[in-house]
């Protein structure tokens, strides 16, 4: 005897890969794009002062309190995702033009936007 799932966890299950098809091209993005997102990210990360190299000095550092430490690693950790945070938003603006069509931008492909259209998926 046979084990069906539940109706909607099936219908959950054929969404979400529906969804993986419209967004295969950003969750494993071409050589290019990685390029690109790298590029982002090393601007981002210069832009709030990640990339700096912090010269260390034993004395300096045996003098500060736990706290000042602890208020330095939040601060470090906060702009780690800020930067995150942009990255993302740089990535979900491109998707949201690659969908809407937005021949604008330079990633748009209008014949392979009108193939995925095309696509009739069973539901």
């Amino acid at each position: 005897m046979g084990v069906s799932y539940a109706a909607p966890a099936y219908y959950a299950d054929r969404l979400c890969e529906r969804t993986r098809c419209y967004i295969r091209e950003f969750l494993v993005p071409s050589e290019e794009d990685r390029k690109d997102i790298d590029d982002l990210r090393k601007r981002e990360e210069r832009n709030r002062g990640l990339l700096t190299p912090k010269k260390y000095d034993r004395e300096v550092e045996k003098n500060r309190t736990r706290a000042e430490r602890t208020k330095e690693r939040d601060e470090l950790n906060k702009k780690k995702e800020e930067v995150e945070e942009a990255l993302k938003k740089h990535v979900f603006d491109k998707a949201v033009a690659s969908f809407r069509g937005n021949v604008n931008d330079p990633h748009y492909d209008q014949q392979k936007r009108n193939q995925l259209l095309k696509t009739m998926y069973w539901m």
